[in-house]
């Protein structure tokens, strides 16, 4: 099995877990993505993930080239500390639904200076944040008091501000937040789903009975191999949260069932049995 298919299935033990559902058998497959024998029944399963709609790249596509840029960005500073212990955790607060640009790979070996620079005047223990430029001005203009305390740096536009903390003898870690407006899921995320897996259901096997599971709010962190490398990169998605449920309904859904599943314990059931 590979890794995708072990993330699917940790997540669909956690729905059957959060709807209070005990499989009596769980085979992973391709179409449809697991099939699960449930009270006798066979039950064949369609897992996707809700995400925001963006207008050039994909929500988790921009929040993968962000975690990217940062693990790159990591070893940068790593290869620059006098002590590969040196302690510093660099903290990114990210623009949701910012890409990384050309120019932002560009520029990362400015940008670990800069960490690099301020993380070699801070005490053991002690922290700093640096805001670009941008939300430097915007703090300003705010009136915020903090703002003329805080320094400020050229930074991508895909990053708010890099707080750094010094903090014992460790490797260099990198932590992330991501955040705004959350929305709400409505018909705008869900009737795309349905019109994708409405589809993909026609080439089902036919089993006793079809589920969809629609999966948010995941949280994301990222892959690492313990035997080669310590856990050094943790990083929070965005791009699946929602607001409140707020669907048309009977919802248009070829499944069986439909479920929303708001990772880790909250099922809201979409459509009921027709039979």
């Amino acid at each position: 099995m590979n890794k995708a298919k072990e993330t699917e299935i940790r997540y669909l033990i956690d729905f059957f877990r959060a709807a209070a559902v005990v499989p009596e058998k769980i085979e992973p497959s391709e179409c449809p993505d697991f099939i699960a024998v449930i009270d006798g029944e066979t039950i064949g399963i369609e897992l996707t993930t809700a995400r925001h709609a963006t207008e050039k790249f994909a929500a988790l596509q921009i929040e993968r080239a962000q975690s990217e840029y940062a693990k790159e960005l990591r070893k940068c500073v790593e290869d620059r500390a006098k002590d590969s212990e040196d302690g510093v955790i660099i903290g990114i607060g990210f623009e949701d639904g910012v890409p990384v640009s050309s120019e932002d790979k560009a520029a990362l070996e400015h940008v670990a200076d800069t960490i690099s620079n301020a993380s070699a005047n801070l005490p053991n223990s002690g922290t700093v944040t640096i805001w670009s430029e941008k939300w430097a001005r915007i703090r300003e203009d705010a009136g915020m008091k903090s703002a003329r305390l805080e320094p400020s740096a050229p930074l991508p536009d895909f990053i708010q501000n890099l707080c750094l903390y010094m903090d014992g003898k460790h490797d260099i870690k990198v932590t992330g937040s991501r955040g705004g407006i959350t929305p709400n899921f409505d018909d705008s995320v869900l009737l795309p789903i349905l019109n994708s897996k409405n589809d993909r259901l026609k080439k089902y096997t036919v089993y006793d009975r079809s589920w969809l599971v629609i999966v948010s709010g995941l949280a994301k962190f990222e892959d690492h191999n313990p035997e080669e490398e310590s856990a050094n990169v943790a990083l929070s998605s965005f791009a699946t949260v929602f607001g409140r449920v707020n669907v048309t309904q009977p919802i248009p859904s070829d499944f069986d069932e439909t479920f929303l599943f708001k990772w880790p314990t909250q099922v809201t059931h979409l459509s009921h049995d027709r039979n």
